[in-house]
Order: C-alpha cells, then structure tokens, then sequence
C-alpha cells in the first residue's frame, strides 16, 4: 500500500490561531484525576469527524472546495454527555454563515467520494476538556459559571485542514496532513 492509499482516523477542521488557543487553555479545569485537558495544538473547530477512511481521495476532494475566510465569534460554555459517563467541556462557536457554507462545502465534495457523514445537526464548538466518571462533578457547574472571558475573542478563518486522530493512552492527538486556504474576500 503506498502513502497516499493509508487508511487512518481522519477529521476536517478550523485550527484556532495560536492567540485564542492559549486563552482557552486558561478557561480549562485544574489537572486532576478524571480531568483530561486538551492540548493548546490540538483545539480546533471540527467541520466533519469521518472515521477511518484513505487519506488520498479525502485531501483531493478538499482541494476542489472553494470558500471564502470569514470571522468567527465565540459564544458561551456548555458540556456534552458522551457514552457512559463521560462528559466533554466546550466553548461554542456562533454559526457565522462562512463557517455554515465551509461545512456545507466540505459536506458536499467528501460525499461526492463516498464517505457517509453525520446527520445531526452541525453544532460549531472548541472542545477544552473531557471529563471521565472519577472527574469531580461540580467541575462541569463550575466551567459553565465561569465569568465570559469568550465574549471577545474572535478571529479571521484562512484555512481549514485535514488532520489524523491517533490515540495514545493520555487521549488522542491530533496530526495535520493538509492545509487548505480559504479565498480572502473582495
């Protein structure tokens, strides 16, 4: 099998400026047990999850979409129950129409390859952290009161990227394979 036919655990992204990472990291819970903080590098606004798919046909359908950048606004605090009893910690992200059209794009030309994407309704987030059973619950309450530090934190969206997501037994990490840029406006 060559490089361009590897089959890994692929998701399309907005990576955040490095700026506004660091100041979620500052909004994430204390490391303790149960409390598993994303990285800085690795938050990002997910487009689409895919699951294990090639990586060749994906990038190449990436690059036929044709966007333009647009600003992103963040907005509000919240938590999503998963499977069992974990619960992930996430900033919302308001759905400007560019970042809807991106996803509709990017939709569009990764069906256009075959790949089966989600049907719920796209819900833009930057996950901060993923709290096991043992995790205090009180930290869920405690983030969600936080004071609004969000509120003025927007940026410009350039580019969007393809990336692998490798597990590792601290939680998985995230490798950018391509980078695509989005059309400056007029």
């Amino acid at each position: 099998m060559s490089e361009g036919d590897s089959i890994e655990r692929l998701f399309v992204a907005v990576p955040l400026p490095t700026p506004v990472s660091e100041r979620l990291v500052r909004m994430q819970p204390p490391s303790q047990a149960g409390v598993r903080r994303i990285a800085r590098n690795d938050m990002h606004i997910t487009l689409h999850f895919l699951g294990r798919a090639k990586t060749a046909p994906v990038s190449q359908s990436l690059r036929s979409v044709e966007a333009r950048q647009f600003s992103v606004r963040l907005a509000g605090r919240g938590s999503f129950s998963l499977r069992g009893p974990r619960t992930i910690l996430w900033v919302g992200v308001e759905p400007v129409a560019g970042l809807i059209a991106l996803h509709e794009k990017t939709a569009k030309a990764l069906s256009a390859v075959g790949l089966k994407l989600e049907g719920r309704p796209y819900r833009p987030h930057i996950t901060v952290a993923r709290l096991a059973a043992r995790a205090p619950r009180d930290l869920i309450e405690s983030f969600k009161g936080l004071s609004q530090p969000e509120d003025d934190i927007d940026f410009e969206c350039s580019r969007y990227a393809l990336f692998a997501s490798e597990t590792a037994p601290k939680g998985a990490r995230y490798r950018e394979l391509g980078s695509f840029p989005l059309n400056a406006g007029s």
